[in-house]
């Protein structure tokens, strides 16, 4: 089976292009990255299901669908990750787990943007100063700590969050979501696992009802992607209604 070429690019046995360099730090998060990578794959070969006897059954537009055979009748999950093996050619990536595929993206990011100015990342790093000062929020429901760092994050550039498991991060961060809403601020939750991402919503979400139930239904919270528990769309439909 003759892998379809690229549209307006390389085949996937022609040598790849040339790596862009990067020095420092940011060569060696390229490094890190890889190597998370690099173990991802491992250990999902260890799982791997062999698929066989591929062929193409469609085509829509420059997608194409191709249907294989497997030797026993297991579940395959719908975003396992997976390499296209055909005679001759280097493997092709198929389907990529979600991890992995935000790990690949975040290095064309740093590669795209070697040159250019990255002020929270100084930040983080320790390499530029925090600017901001903590603003006063009365809030009954946090305890001492949960409420200086919902201060912290109202008030400062840059704040970081941390805590063992119980300690109420997610009840936290859904009270600094709150007051940004409220705030008519953009608020961007994102995480590499859906569960930390709907938790956190659904927090955002509450306390929203009930401080300012005015904007439930404005559409001021919006949740992308389709979560495997159906728990969340009977927690979530809650609060859409």
């Amino acid at each position: 089976m003759e892998p379809e070429p690229r549209r307006g690019g390389r085949r996937e046995d022609q040598d790849p292009p040339a790596e862009v360099e990067l020095t420092g730090l940011l060569g060696e998060f390229r490094t890190a990255l890889r190597q998370e990578i690099e173990a991802s794959r491992r250990a999902n070969a260890a799982a791997g299901v062999s698929l066989a006897n591929g062929r193409r059954i469609g085509q829509l537009g420059s997608s194409y669908q191709y249907l294989f055979d497997i030797d026993s009748a297991l579940n395959v999950p719908g975003d396992a990750p997976g390499d296209l093996i055909v005679g001759g050619h280097r493997p092709v990536e198929v389907l990529q787990s979600n991890l992995a595929h935000l790990m690949r993206k975040l290095i064309e990011r740093l590669e795209a943007m070697r040159d250019e100015a990255n002020h929270p990342g100084d930040r983080i790093l320790g390499l530029e100063q925090i600017a901001g000062s903590p603003v006063q929020v009365a809030d009954e429901a946090l305890n001492t700590l949960q409420c200086e760092a919902v201060e912290a994050a109202l008030g400062r550039d840059t704040t970081f969050i941390w805590g063992p498991p119980g300690t109420g991060k997610t009840k936290t961060i859904g009270a600094i979501g709150c007051h940004l809403v409220a705030g008519d601020a953009s608020v961007l939750v994102v995480s590499h696992t859906n569960t930390a991402v709907y938790q956190a919503l659904l927090q955002i979400a509450e306390r929203v009802r009930s401080q300012h139930p005015e904007l439930v239904s404005s559409g001021k919270i919006l949740r992308v992607g389709e979560p495997r528990d159906p728990h969340f769309h009977r927690v979530w439909d809650r609060f859409e209604t």
